[in-house]
Parts: C-alpha cells; structure tokens; sequence
C-alpha cells in the first residue's frame, strides 16, 4: 500500500496551496465575533478601512475588538491542536509500553534473555528505518507539514509573536518518534504470536499449556485491538490539528484526503492484525484439534447419558471460543474501519441499490 502511495500520488500533490487562516467562529464551538475574512490573513493588522468622522472612534474600537479575537482566536486554535496530539501521543506511549512487555515477556519464556535482547535490537533497527525513510504518505505531507508551516504566518504569529521553528518539521519528528516506539512495540508483538504459533509436541500437548496460550492469544488480541484504534484515532487527531487552521472551505476539500490518510492507517492495520495472528490461532486449533485426537469420546462404548456428559466436559474443558467472545474481538479489530467513511459509502452504495430493487 505504501509503495503504491508512493508511485501514484506524489507528482500530484507536490504543489503549492494558497492556505487561509481560519475565520472567527468558523468552530461550532466558539461564538461567531465581528472580526471578517480579510482579517485573518498575515495583514490582518493593517489599518481599518476609512469611515466618515462621526463612525471613526466606534470603527476603532470594532478593529480593536477584532484584532483581540482574531488573536484569542488562533492562538487557541493552535494550542487545542497541539495539545489534542500530545494527548493522543501520550496513549500511543503507554499501550506501546504494554505490547512491548507483553510480547517480551512471552519471549522471554520460550527463549529467555538472548532471544529478548535480540529481538529487541532487531525490531529497533527495523523501526528506525520505517521512521526515518521516505515511507510518509505524500498526502500527509500535504495536509500536516506543509499547511503547520503555512500556519506559522498566520496572524498573529508574524512579527514579534513569530514561533521559533517550524511548526510543520516539528510535527513532522514527533511523528517519526511515535512511528519508531510504536514499530518497536509491534515488532514485540510480532514475536510473542511468532511464539505462540509453534506447534506443540510431546508433553507439550495437553490442556494446561493449551489454556495457558489461549489466555496469551486472548490478551495479545485485546492489545493489538487497542493498540489499532488508539493508532487511528492519533492519526484523526494529527489531521484535525492542521485542518481547524484554515477556513472550512479549504478544509472540507482537504477532509477528503485527511479521511483516506485515516482510512489507510485503519486498513493496514488490520491486515497486519489478521496476518499477524491467522498463523497463532490456527497453530492453536490445530493442537485442541490433536488433543482431543488421542483422547476421542467413543459414543459406542458408552451409555447415553455417560456419553452426553463426556461431550459436555469437552465443551467446558475451556479450550473453546466463546462466540460472543469471538464476534467481540473481531469488531474491536475493525473498529477503525467501522469508523471509516468507507461504511459512508457502502451505506450509500446499499441504499441506492435497495431504491433500485425495490
């Protein structure tokens, strides 16, 4: 998918966009003022328009006004954003740190501290490529780097309240540090199904050590749910940081792309949850398979009642999938995709067909 991101969209996106600066009141949430359009540009603090003399003390006032909220109003905009990441950023850290110990651990018990350490160095060499090379969806670019840099010259961040830095590069490394300790955490992850997909053998196969990975499947599952959905929802809010900066016109035609950025994150992420654990949960029923194997219930040297609670004992022996159970983490799985505006389309795709049969 990166790859194809790659080769089809750059040479459309390399261009440079006239952004505008958000207007007062634009946000459902934050009362419409006096302050207008022109007021938001970099020359938001030129000299009001002339009136007649008997308007110019009240003119004066009103441009005041205008400047104070525009000011409010922008340097809230931007704080809401940044703080709306680094909140965002803060939980990508700490379900990071679980999949990291998780999956360790899980090593740790097959392969101890040698196959710790080496997966640890492995998977932190494979996420200091993925965070530092030139896989960034160009769209990404687009709507996040080049627009935060073109919000640094928005009033009233000109002049004297001109930010150090560049705000779009800044964002830029702090996404290239989560990329990395995320990568990191899921290359922990990635060992611990590696794990848990060995085939037992011997003394290995019997019930214990079968309940014993279904509890590690089941956690390693909810972990990775998690972990995909605090994922896309980093993703929404590094999109709407940016896009609440410019006038909505400009920011309903960069939704779009925003949407499918998401969108993208959400699909590769549960490719990669469905790849990832389709050889550990296989590996597992195969096993439950060959338990219950060599140790058949033989409904033809048994009495029917002996023989129906033989198979109930098989049924709770706890080495089952609890449907509910199953149907649950398989929506948490897909949860950024239920949350995507491709069910929008689909929903608009079966309602027009249903018009068409009906």
């Amino acid at each position: 998918m990166s790859y194809v991101d790659q080769r089809l969209v750059p040479d459309q996106l390399a261009i440079a966009l006239p952004y505008v600066s958000a207007n007062v009141g634009d946000d459902a949430t934050m009362p419409a003022a006096n302050a207008n359009n022109e007021s938001h540009s970099s020359q938001a603090s030129a000299a009001p328009v002339a009136t007649p003399a008997s308007n110019a003390p009240a003119a004066k006032v009103n441009a005041q006004q205008d400047t104070q909220a525009l000011s409010f109003w922008t340097v809230g905009l931007q704080y809401r954003g940044r703080i709306g990441y680094a909140v965002a950023t803060v939980f990508v850290f700490l379900i990071s740190a679980a999949v990291f110990i998780f999956g360790l651990s899980v090593v740790k018990s097959r392969y101890e501290w040698p196959g710790v350490i080496a997966v640890a160095v492995v998977f932190a060499g494979i996420a200091e490529y993925c965070a530092t090379s030139n896989l960034i969806p160009p769209g990404r670019i687009l709507v996040v780097e080049k627009l935060l840099k073109a919000a640094d010259g928005f009033f009233p961040y000109v002049g004297s309240y001109k930010i150090p830095g560049d705000t779009g590069s800044l964002a830029s490394s702090m996404v290239a540090l989560n990329t990395f300790i995320s990568f990191w955490s899921i290359g922990a992850l990635l060992s611990a199904l590696f794990v848990l997909s060995i085939r037992a053998r011997g003394n290995e196969l019997n019930i214990v050590p079968l309940r014993a990975r279904l509890t590690l499947l089941r956690i390693a599952l909810g972990l990775g749910s998690t972990f995909l959905v605090i994922g896309v929802l980093a993703q929404k809010s590094l999109m709407d940081w940016p896009l609440s900066l410019i006038v909505k016109e400009q920011a309903a035609g960069l939704r779009l792309l925003a949407d499918a950025l998401t969108l993208q994150v959400g699909a590769q992420g549960t490719i990669g949850l469905i790849a990832a654990f389709g050889p550990a949960i296989a590996a597992w029923s195969l096993d439950v398979a060959e338990l219950r194997r060599i140790a058949p219930v033989n409904a033809a040297e048994q009495p029917a009642a002996e023989n129906q609670s033989a198979l109930k004992s098989q049924v709770d022996d706890g080495l089952v999938f609890a449907p509910f159970a199953t149907i649950a983490s398989l929506l948490a799985v897909l949860a950024p995709l239920l949350a995507s505006p491709f069910v929008d389309a689909l929903k608009s795709i079966l309602s027009a067909f249903a018009k068409a049969t009906s």
